[in-house]
């Protein structure tokens, strides 16, 4: 696994013209950064910023020149044409095969609520991409994207996961044209989107009332992580005692 991940370098509207100049040259044709350029509206830079994160994702191939992947042609053209159950389904399946994107949705599943601000600071520090306003710029429209797919909600700069029943409305109404598709092969795909590379480490201890207690911890939680773990520790327990003397 790289040690980096290649964010977006602009805002989530500009990433979408990218792709659709991207996706709507022919089949195999490589591409200059100046016949994007033109082609989208986009200043080189601007483009130059996105196409690792197009890399990334598999929707432009590696080398010098690019040209769209059959994954990028099928999204420009989505995008073109405004079929917005394509875009969700190819973005789906891109974050469903996406560790790094995987591991961004697992921190909103697990926190259950996180601010926009923190989130989008989670997903720089994640990435291992310096900090900067492109970096920054890049997280929030990784965030657009979640939301575009209907992962997860945002309310008042709150992010959280989307509702289950409708997130596995949509993700049924998008398979629903493929006609051998079970309701298990549903079910396995929303899980998949919302809890695929979930890993936990589970620490069991028996207390000496007979009951379990169990600490569950993702296995990627760094050391600050645990650290704030054991600091919420301290502070039960002296919330505990200090319950015992004021009864």
């Amino acid at each position: 696994m790289s040690d980096t991940f290649k964010l977006p370098g602009s805002s989530y509207k500009e990433l979408i013209k990218i792709i659709q100049a991207y996706g709507t040259s022919k089949k195999g044709v490589q591409l200059q950064l100046d016949e994007v350029s033109q082609s989208s509206g986009i200043s080189r830079t601007i483009i130059s910023r996105n196409n690792g994160f197009l890399m990334e994702v598999g929707l432009i191939s590696d080398g010098n020149k690019k040209c769209a992947t059959d994954l990028g042609i099928q999204l420009g053209r989505a995008y073109v044409n405004k079929i917005d159950d394509e875009i969700i389904r190819i973005w789906l399946n891109i974050i469903s095969n996406n560790d790094f994107l995987n591991r961004m949705i697992n921190m909103v599943t697990v926190k259950g609520e996180v601010s926009r601000l923190d989130f989008v600071n989670h997903i720089v520090y994640s990435s291992g991409i310096a900090t900067s306003n492109n970096s920054r710029s890049g997280a929030g429209t990784i965030i657009e994207i979640f939301k575009q797919t209907g992962i997860i909600d945002e309310i008042d700069g709150k992010i959280s996961l989307a509702n289950r029943n409708s997130l596995d409305n949509k993700v049924c109404s998008i398979m629903s044209i493929e006609e051998d598709n079970t309701s298990e092969d549903i079910e396995e795909k929303v899980t998949n989107i919302i809890t695929d590379s979930v890993k936990f480490v589970e620490q069991p201890y028996v207390c000496e009332s007979g009951k379990e207690a169990k600490i569950i911890i993702p296995e990627d939680a760094t050391n600050d992580d645990l650290y704030a773990i054991k600091d919420l520790l301290d502070i039960m327990l002296k919330r505990k005692f200090k319950l015992k003397e004021e009864i």
